[in-house]
């Protein structure tokens, strides 16, 4: 039998979920706030794949959209792309690429994170509470919730 809990006057309420939607990408605006030049740190993680690698223009003449849209059409060509000896911020960073840097739900970050790239050498044993701080933490990825 479940009974319903009873409010009573002045009882503290239950806390507030996050304001946020729970889903990510990467800012294109919070990287430049953090100082840091979209287009060259995107460039950085061009594949062999990509038209546009290897860099012959100078990084601030390259599109970070445009890259991205590389990065989305060719990652599949190129094997090892993402490892599960990478730093876990640099995975959800190139997972995010991959996708186009469409908004993700924590959970389907999580899951792929914990799932895909987690291995018996290389165990990535994080939660997604754990993993929604390790977001929230970053300073030079540009991780934002939507």
């Amino acid at each position: 039998m479940t009974l319903a809990r009873q409010e009573s006057p002045g009882a503290p309420e239950e806390p507030a979920a996050a304001a946020g939607s729970g889903r990510y990408h990467i800012s294109l605006e919070r990287l430049e706030r953090l100082g840091r030049s979209a287009a060259h740190i995107i460039a950085d993680r061009l594949s062999e794949a990509c038209p546009s690698y290897p860099r012959k223009d100078s990084p601030g003449r390259l599109d970070a959209m445009t890259l991205i849209r590389e990065i989305r059409e060719f990652h599949d060509d190129v094997p090892g792309y993402i490892r599960g000896d990478m730093p876990v911020q640099e995975i959800v960073f190139r997972m995010l690429l991959t996708r186009g840097n469409e908004a993700t739900h924590l959970s389907e970050l999580h899951q792929e994170l914990t799932g895909r790239w987690s291995s018996p050498l290389r165990p990535i044993g994080i939660d997604e509470a754990r993993l929604r701080q390790v977001l929230a933490a970053d300073r030079y990825y540009g991780f934002e919730e939507v």
